[in-house]
């Protein structure tokens, strides 16, 4: 992946013992999909650092599957969706 590449998105799959993770890049108009697999009870280090936007996405995974993203560049502790005490 080069200079050209930017990020697009994360997809990421609940497989019961671990999840899967999509990140998605447009390579000069071209997707490029890399997967990963995440054992459930496992830290899986941020990529905000390297390409910034993607702590939006990277809050949302943390705070509906639960997966623990670790040094994420704005953390929003489970919070991005729903305040504190609002269910």
């Amino acid at each position: 992946m080069g200079a050209g590449a930017r990020f697009m998105t994360i997809t990421c799959l609940d497989q019961d013992d671990r999840f899967e993770l999509y990140y998605h890049f447009d390579v000069d108009g071209s997707v490029l999909s890399l997967r990963a697999f995440v054992p459930r009870a496992a830290s899986l280090p941020s990529i905000s650092g390297v390409c910034f936007c993607a702590f939006l996405v990277e809050n949302e995974v943390k705070e509906l599957f639960g997966l623990n993203i670790t040094d994420i560049a704005i953390d929003y502790k489970g919070h991005l969706l729903l305040a504190e005490g609002m269910t």
